[in-house]
């Protein structure tokens, strides 16, 4: 089992539990547990709440907490996974967008604005952000050239 799965079970047997208890439970190095729990959050496999100031508690998702948010958002939900899924990270990207754009649910909004910086984030890997190499020529004839 890979730490990941460790992290999962660990919240399924113990709801409302913190981080730190999360990676003394499971046995997951504390500086793994933190990168890790927001990952998970990210892609809404747990769910991360705060109570009165104290650090983050996280849950499993209840299927009662899936609010109807309409077709056309779950449609593009669906799509986004799927393509998430097969490692295409700037179509599902796109996706993300259009389901964002497809319901006026706040909290909806904000978790589909989360999933395309992660799904922006991860298609940008191994792409150069170098200077272009074209350059741009002034001809003065053609700029003075009028109808």
């Amino acid at each position: 089992m890979n730490i990941r799965e460790m992290a999962i079970e660990y919240i399924r047997q113990n709801p409302g539990c913190t981080s730190a208890q999360i990676a003394s439970g499971a046995d997951i190095p504390r500086r793994l547990i933190q990168p890790l729990m927001t990952e998970l959050q990210t892609q809404e496999v747990v769910i991360r709440y705060a109570r009165q100031g104290h650090p983050f508690f996280y849950r499993l998702p209840l299927e009662s907490d899936r609010i109807l948010l309409g077709a056309q958002y779950e449609a593009h939900r669906a799509k986004a996974v799927e393509l998430e899924s097969r490692g295409y990270w700037r179509r599902a990207a796109r996706e993300w967008l259009l389901a964002m754009d497809s319901t006026r649910n706040e909290e909806a909004r904000d978790k589909a604005t989360d999933r395309r910086e992660y799904c922006i984030r991860l298609g940008c890997v191994g792409i150069s952000s170098e200077v272009s190499t074209i350059n741009s020529v002034s001809v003065p004839a053609i700029d003075l050239w009028r109808d």
